[in-house]
């Protein structure tokens, strides 16, 4: 992952719960050591909205997920979303 996004994350789970949404892969390096940060794999086009997503105050995504989850799911929340563009790793 990007390390823009890890030193993020980092940052935020300092004195946030945070939740980084993402599509599913099967490929998946996203491990963080802090308990408050949790990563959601979903494939917005498919959620159920019946899955009750956890509170939270701070929403990191990809740019592919928080234009189709963020607009689908979470279009009503006061939460703060960070939209990242890229998040690809060379």
């Amino acid at each position: 992952m990007n390390i823009y996004v890890t030193n993020l994350v980092n940052f935020l789970s300092a004195n946030h719960n945070v939740y980084l949404i993402t599509k599913d892969c099967d490929n998946c390096d996203l491990n963080f050591l802090e308990s408050n940060v949790k990563v959601i794999h979903c494939n917005p086009k498919d959620y159920n909205p019946k899955n009750v997503l956890p509170n939270f105050d701070v929403i990191i995504s990809n740019y592919w997920t928080s234009g189709i989850f963020c607009k689908l799911n979470l279009s009503k929340s006061n939460a703060v979303k960070i939209n990242i563009s890229h998040t690809w790793s060379t």
